[in-house]
């Protein structure tokens, strides 16, 4: 008889969660500003939208934990969609 348990915690947004974001909304804004005064303003797609993305699906967190006949692993989900083990 094997024990299964699984648990899955919302992860607390604290600063490091919202300077993430805001980071994430600001970039755009930065990229077009700097990159207007060299008019360039397809440099601006192609590398700030991927990175603010990427920082906006990181803020998201939610932590696993499964018991699962003796052994304790610990996951985050990254967004609903990546995870990564912990323990």
């Amino acid at each position: 008889m094997e024990n299964y348990i699984e648990h899955l915690v919302k992860g607390k947004k604290g600063t490091k969660e919202y300077m993430e974001r805001g980071v994430a909304i600001a970039l755009p804004f930065l990229f077009v500003f700097i990159l207007s005064l060299f008019s360039i303003p397809l440099l601006f797609c192609v590398i700030s939208l991927p990175i603010s993305y990427f920082l906006w699906t990181r803020s998201d967190k939610e932590y696993e934990y499964l018991y699962m006949a003796g052994d304790l692993s610990v996951d985050v989900v990254y967004h609903k969609s990546s995870r990564k083990k912990l323990i």
